[in-house]
């Protein structure tokens, strides 16, 4: 890891008040905010174009600000002072979701009888319109909190996400499809139809946020060009500028993460799970001798499918003094679903 000062103690401190008072903010998933209507009518000689310039003219913005509350991912590594959370900067948030699963026997994509999972519901999502600033060699970023830290503290940690949305703007609302016609090479046929609703804003702050204790201890944001959390896991530390880069990426990072096969009878009863699986770094880049150290539940085929997608892992070469290093010890999670 590689320690820095931070080049404005102000904007640390910012974020980190954003985070450590989110609680006086509206909770997303409990106000999730309806489409606003227009008293305005299209003219009958006026185009599309024109009526939403018309539209657009006479909207009052008013932006809105919430949050959004995550469970943390983590993984504990052997011998590591630290714990290591994972966080997707890129990806939508789900506030809610109401789906339920139903089998049936039909014809599949391809004509042939078979029985097929039948799936329908609703989801509530949300999605950042404005683009990360950061140029990452991957989807996602891992940071470090002091292990010591946590286990004495007996802390709790989510991931904490503050979002502006312009709520009197019809275009930040929005409908999709998630839609899966059944084939018969599927290992179990799925008939998935769940209405969606998006919502779209600014991201402008994200931490970890340890509620046992009330105190943050990470913040980042979209708005600048790097990511910044406490390595000691401290609110002292924010303030101090004692942080991690995370831009610069550790080579325990894989370049690729291969999405692991669901297994048939957890994914048939619904039931969702993680694996924790130790690799060696080959002098390629490869991943080589999976180890199965954790799964849960166990039973379900977590285990097995994680080893198999764990060979197909990608990671940057260790190079040391001009010779590329195998590096053995390596721990990656998988959940499922993914």
């Amino acid at each position: 890891l590689l320690i820095g000062s931070l080049a404005s103690a102000d904007w640390i401190e910012k974020q980190e008040e954003l985070i450590a008072n989110y609680e006086a903010l509206n909770n997303l998933k409990e106000t999730f905010p309806s489409k606003p209507e227009s008293s305005l009518k299209k003219g009958k000689y006026e185009s599309d174009k024109e009526f939403n310039d018309r539209l657009n003219n006479t909207r009052t913005e008013k932006v809105t600000r919430y949050y959004i509350e995550k469970e943390a991912e983590f993984i504990v590594p052997d011998d590591f002072s630290v714990v290591l959370f994972t966080y997707y900067p890129f990806q939508r948030s789900t506030i809610h979701e109401d789906v339920n699963f139903k089998f049936s026997t039909g014809e599949n994509a391809f004509g042939a009888q078979s029985q097929i999972m039948v799936t329908r519901g609703t989801r509530q999502v949300f999605e950042p319109i404005k683009d990360f600033d950061l140029n990452w060699p991957t989807n996602y970023t891992t940071l470090s909190i002091d292990k010591e830290y946590l286990q004495k503290n007996d802390a709790d940690i989510v991931f904490i996400e503050i979002i502006e949305i312009d709520i009197n703007n019809p275009d930040r609302f929005g409908n999709n499809l998630d839609l899966k016609t059944a084939r018969r090479d599927d290992i179990l046929p799925e008939d998935r139809l769940v209405k969606e609703t998006i919502l779209k804003g600014n991201t402008i702050a994200v931490g970890l946020y340890d509620k046992a204790n009330k105190t943050t201890v990470g913040v980042f944001s979209p708005s600048y060009d790097e990511f910044y959390h406490s390595y000691l896991g401290s609110k002292d530390d924010l303030s101090k500028g004692i942080i991690t880069n995370t831009a610069e990426r550790s080579w325990s990072i894989p370049t690729y993460v291969p999405r692991p096969s669901y297994p048939r009878r957890a994914q048939t009863l619904g039931v969702k799970g993680y694996a924790v699986i130790e690799v060696i770094i080959t002098t390629t880049g490869g991943a080589r001798d999976p180890i199965l150290l954790e799964e849960n539940p166990e039973g379900y085929g977590f285990g097995r499918a994680a080893m198999k997608a764990a060979l197909k892992l990608k990671y940057n070469p260790v190079v040391v003094d001009g010779v590329s290093q195998e590096v053995p010890g390596v721990t990656h999670k998988f959940t499922f679903p993914n």
